[in-house]
């Protein structure tokens, strides 16, 4: 499981002041009876007062562009700091409004994160907002992923607070039906540009986030991804379906389903989530999606073989998925 990263430093903050004040004379071993005079300058303190007059600014307090960190040797390694956090214009939708996105990593295990095809999902554009700045703040310790986030592929829908675009399309409903129309000219921009997002891209795995009006949330996932949905929507206590399942035709689910040119899991939100909880109530969940792969994936991703255990799929499930009744129909 995903557990977000820390730093410790009370224990470390609290030994450092300790070894301090032994040093330099300020706190004495014989007792506790007296409190250390903290301000008092000491020999040695003087001293190095004195110096640090004379001395040029230390150098880490040059601002730099990169972060140097010590290697085995006498060299060191350089690893170029995160750019900070920015969205960036990856196409303009039927409206002539900016579709964003932004990418963190470079190579290895690629995945496409969008925000709710349905404009009218706050919830979800706001929850996958919270998860492409996780992942950039975790960008420097999260080897072998790349990662493409998209804020809200219909911002007209957005904008209006309705499930179409400026022209009155559902994008939803037109995705390629079948195989014999995957190369036929799609007329709505946001469609052209996410199918050339997974055709020039090739993500291994599209992680669809959206809101659901049910009472619990739900999972949707193809078989590849299956293990892991399932893992999660025991966690989070949601439905869980098997995609294609009763996903209807033109829908981005079926699509990439049936027709078996990466993973899909949409991860549905109940509609009474909580706005200023999403990111504590579902993002460990959405971290696991994201990474929680077997090794030999993780493995290959860090090698950038072409081929992963995610292109493989002859992967059966390990149990049975609940399908509870469930379907994606009531939010569509």
């Amino acid at each position: 499981m995903w557990f977000p990263t820390h730093t410790r430093q009370g224990k470390a903050n609290c030994l450092a002041l300790t070894c301090i004040l032994i040093l330099t004379g300020s706190l004495s071993l014989t007792g506790c009876s007296q409190l250390p005079n903290l301000h008092a300058r000491t020999p040695v303190q003087q001293l190095h007062a004195k110096l640090d007059d004379q001395l040029e600014p230390p150098v880490f307090d040059v601002a730099s562009a990169s972060v140097r960190i010590a290697s085995m040797g006498d060299g060191l390694s350089i690893v170029e700091a995160p750019k900070p956090f920015a969205w960036d214009t990856l196409a303009t939708s039927a409206g002539g409004r900016d579709i964003n996105g932004i990418t963190v990593g470079v190579g290895g295990y690629r995945t496409l994160v969008l925000g709710s095809l349905a404009g009218d999902d706050p919830l979800a554009i706001a929850l996958t907002e919270e998860f492409a700045r996780e992942v950039h703040r975790n960008s420097i310790i999260l080897g072998g992923i790349e990662a493409t986030f998209i804020r809200s592929p219909n911002p007209d829908g957005e904008v209006a607070f309705r499930m179409e675009n400026a022209n009155g399309a559902y994008l939803n409903r037109l995705f390629p039906a079948d195989s014999n129309e995957a190369a036929a000219p799609h007329k709505e921009p946001e469609i052209k540009f996410l199918m050339g997002l997974l055709n020039e891209g090739m993500p291994q795995r599209v992680i669809h986030i959206r809101s659901y009006k049910g009472d619990a949330g739900l999972i949707a996932a193809s078989s590849g991804a299956a293990a892991t949905a399932k893992e999660v929507a025991e966690w989070l206590s949601f439905d869980l379906i098997q995609l294609p399942g009763k996903s209807s035709p033109g829908t981005l689910e079926r699509f990439l389903s049936v027709k078996e040119s990466c993973e899909v899991v949409t991860f549905a939100i109940p509609e009474s989530s909580d706005k200023t909880s999403l990111w504590a109530t579902y993002g460990d969940s959405l971290m696991n999606l994201l990474l929680d792969e077997d090794f030999e994936t993780r493995k290959l991703a860090r090698q950038n073989k072409a081929q992963t255990s995610a292109d493989r799929r002859s992967r059966k499930l390990n149990a049975k998925p609940d399908h509870s009744g469930s379907s994606l129909e009531p939010q569509e």
